[in-house]
């Protein structure tokens, strides 16, 4: 609206008018980049919130109905700063949904990403030739195991992994 009336108000027949439009055409082109701009960060910022919100919460009983995709895609939200420069390879297959304790299963597998950018990033820095990308792969699928029906998710990454005197002390409180 600004710089249509903008374009009404200045004299065609001014010698400087061209340069103005020209001028204020720049801006509106800046204008609307910043908009876009601020538009994407908001969206970014009500993601987080929501995903914070979802796994914030204690679950005092365990939540039926349970999407383990979405979770999964929660905890992406969340180390979303960690995981940027990294490429994640997704494949989410799961459909069927389950009971759980949603916010415990969230902090696993957020944890679980954090841990692997962490790791990866260090091992991945520098020469990328000769490192390779840094890579993370989810997977959720549909899983049988002795007669019962279930889910299986996977995360794994391309580094180093964990050293065999650390492994012990992994599951420890």
């Amino acid at each position: 609206l600004l710089f249509t009336a903008i374009d009404e108000i200045v004299d065609p027949e001014d010698p400087g008018a061209a340069e103005f439009q020209e001028f204020m055409g720049e801006r509106k082109t800046r204008l609307g980049r910043y908009i876009d701009e601020t538009d994407i960060a908001i969206n970014h910022m009500l993601d987080v919130s929501h995903a914070l919100r979802r796994q914030g919460r204690t679950d005092a009983v365990p939540s039926p109905n349970t999407d383990l995709n979405d979770i999964v895609h929660d905890a992406l939200v969340i180390t979303r700063g960690k995981v940027k420069f990294i490429e994640i390879d997704k494949k989410l297959d799961a459909t069927k949904r389950f009971t759980c304790r949603r916010s415990q299963i969230g902090q696993v597998i957020t944890n679980l990403l954090a841990n692997a950018a962490d790791a990866i990033s260090d091992t991945h820095e520098g020469d990328s030739e000769k490192n390779g990308q840094a890579r993370i792969r989810i997977e959720t699928l549909h899983h049988h195991h002795d007669n019962s029906e279930g889910l299986k998710l996977i995360i794994a990454d391309n580094g180093p992994g964990i050293p065999e005197e650390n492994r012990a002390a992994i599951f420890e409180d």
